[in-house]
């Protein structure tokens, strides 16, 4: 199949053009009366994901702190019989509870944080569909290398063509901006 916009080839299973974004003919949904075709496909920009990882980070850290309460109060008890058994647990709930946030939310209908939502953002595969859980668990593992990069792995949705940080690239996802069906 050949993108009618730009002419470059792509696979018969895709959505839309991995080079211009632009939806595909043969996926776009019929249209009956006054219905107008979505609009093509913009991928999220660094500046605009940082965003929604801020809002995340600030509903997170909400969740996390009443999951910290109920932690510190069931483990509490064993504080007096090794003082490092309640970091473990809070480390290890807080890295657990962050991943399952992450994956959940962008492997959901709503293929979005909390934060992205809100920014109309979306984590799609690169063929325009919705990521399986384990897909979005292995972009969140993918994360972990880009930190190890000291944060580089992030900067590359800023120059790269599709806007993808090294975890995208990993997983084989996009954030793109939902398009809006209003004029």
């Amino acid at each position: 199949m050949v993108c009618t916009q730009c002419g470059a080839k792509v696979g018969w299973r895709h959505q839309y053009c991995m080079a211009c974004g632009a939806q595909l003919s043969s996926a776009a949904p019929k249209q009956e009366g006054p219905m107008q075709a979505l609009p093509p496909l913009k991928y999220a920009g660094f500046w605009l994901r940082a965003a929604a990882f801020l809002l995340d980070s600030l509903l997170l850290a909400l969740v996390y702190a009443a999951v910290e309460a109920v932690l510190l109060a069931v483990f509490g008890v064993f504080m007096h019989l090794h003082d490092w058994l309640p970091l473990v647990f809070l480390g290890t709930s807080g890295l657990l509870l962050t991943w399952c946030w992450y994956a959940a939310f962008e492997s959901s209908p709503w293929q979005a944080t909390p934060g992205k939502k809100l920014l109309r953002l979306q984590v799609t595969t690169l063929q325009g569909g919705r990521v399986s859980f384990w897909r979005a668990l292995g972009r969140q593992a993918g994360k972990v290398v880009s930190k190890f990069l000291f944060g580089l792995g992030y900067l590359f949705a800023a120059f790269t063509r599709r806007k993808q940080a090294l975890h995208d690239m990993f997983a084989s996802t996009l954030v793109v901006r939902r398009p809006t069906l209003l004029p």
